[in-house]
């Protein structure tokens, strides 16, 4: 997946601070490819912050590389209602639905994250993710990223 990290700041200290430093722990566990001990980070950083839209997106990235799909999709739903404009859910929703081989709901969250930003289509163009999206609904694909 080729969608933005963005780090969380560390502003106060005391518990606020511990809990953020959860976060960056997952973040650098994720750059290591430990997704089960990010996952671990992630779950305890979120039941401090259950509604942190970017956290949530990085523990599903870390579910997607675990092969978590029905809780990856969980977690893309939920930052969804938080961040109805959240590209990165979007997206990586569409990720998802592709894994669990559900490709008309891919292409609907696909769209929206190219309604979003018509730059993911470039990354969806190349993105690995969606392999099989494209060769099951290859012409549905071809024309979504060419609108």
């Amino acid at each position: 997946m080729n969608r933005p990290k963005r780090l969380l700041s560390l502003d106060g200290g005391g518990i606020r601070g511990v809990i953020a430093a959860e976060i960056l722990k997952g973040m650098a566990l994720l750059k290591l490819k430990d997704y089960k001990n990010a996952i671990e980070c992630f779950q305890k950083y979120l039941e401090k912050s259950p509604d942190d839209y970017d956290a949530l997106c990085n523990y599903g990235y870390a579910l997607a590389r675990s092969r978590q799909h029905e809780d990856e999709l969980e977690v893309y739903e939920k930052a969804i209602k938080i961040n109805p404009k959240g590209v990165n859910a979007w997206y990586d929703k569409g990720c998802c639905l592709t894994d669990l081989e559900r490709y008309d709901e891919a292409l609907k969250s696909l769209k929206e994250a190219f309604d979003l930003d018509s730059d993911y289509k470039n990354i969806a163009i190349k993105d690995r993710d969606l392999d099989a999206l494209r060769e099951n609904r290859q012409n549905e694909f071809s024309q979504l990223v060419q609108q």
